[in-house]
C-alpha cells in the first residue's frame, strides 16, 4: 500500500531516485531545472563520469503505481508522432536527451527503473503504438489515438484482458522494456540495442 500523500511531485521524486542510483554507481549528476528557460525541455539530468568523454543527458518519466511498481509511463502520443512527422522524444528545442529513465514508484523505497537509449525507447513506443492503432476495434473500426503511453511490465499479462492480438502487442513491448531494467551501466558502454 502506498504511503505517499496527495500533492507529491512524482516527477521530482523520479529524478531523485535516478540521481541516487547514479550517485551510488560513481556518476556525477546535475539537475536541469525548469528555470533554464526552455534549454532543457527534453532533458532533466546532466550526467558525467570519469570514464565518459562527454556528459550524457537523461529525460526522466516517472509514474506513481500504488499497488506495485509495474506500470511504466513512457510519454504522450500525438497524431504527428504516430504518422512520423515528429519524434516521440526530443520534440522541443534545446538540449536533446540521450537516454530515457522510466521510473515506476509505489513508495520511496519500492520502485523500478528502466534506462534506455532514446532511439530504443522511441522504437519500442512507435512499434507498439502503430501496431495497436493498425489493429481494428472489435467492431472493425479504426482505433483512436491513445494520448498517454503506459506499459505494464509484470511477467505475464493477466489472461482475459483485451483481445489476443492486443495482448501480444503489449507483451512484446513489455519484454523489450524489461531488458533495460536497472541498466545504468549502459550509460558507460553506450549500449543501444535497437529492437526489431
Amino acid at each position: 500500500m502506498s504511503t505517499m500523500g496527495k500533492g507529491v511531485d512524482i516527477g521530482r521524486m523520479g529524478e531523485n531516485i535516478v540521481t541516487n542510483e547514479l550517485l551510488a554507481r560513481g556518476f556525477l549528476v546535475t539537475h536541469l531545472d525548469k528555470g533554464t528557460r526552455g534549454v532543457s525541455a527534453n532533458a532533466d539530468l546532466l550526467v558525467g563520469h570519469p570514464n565518459l568523454n562527454k556528459p550524457v543527458l537523461i529525460q526522466v518519466k516517472a509514474h506513481h503505481a500504488p499497488r506495485s511498481p509495474d506500470t511504466i509511463f513512457l510519454g504522450n502520443l500525438t497524431e504527428e508522432v504516430l504518422e512520423g512527422r515528429e519524434p516521440f522524444y526530443n520534440r522541443k528545442r534545446g538540449f536533446q536527451a540521450d537516454y530515457l529513465a522510466a521510473v515506476s514508484i509505489s513508495n520511496p523505497k519500492t520502485y523500478r527503473t528502466f534506462i534506455l537509449p532514446i532511439p530504443v525507447a522511441e522504437n519500442i513506443v512507435l512499434r507498439t503504438a502503430r501496431a495497436w492503432h493498425a489493429h481494428p476495434t472489435r467492431a472493425g473500426g479504426q482505433r483512436k489515438i491513445v494520448p498517454t503511453i503506459y506499459l505494464n511490465v509484470r511477467p505475464q499479462t493477466p489472461p482475459g484482458r483485451g483481445s489476443e492480438r492486443s495482448r501480444e502487442i503489449y507483451q512484446a513491448a513489455s519484454e523489450a522494456l524489461l531488458t533495460f531494467e536497472d541498466k545504468y551501466e549502459s550509460l558507460l558502454t553506450g549500449e543501444a540495442r535497437v529492437c526489431s
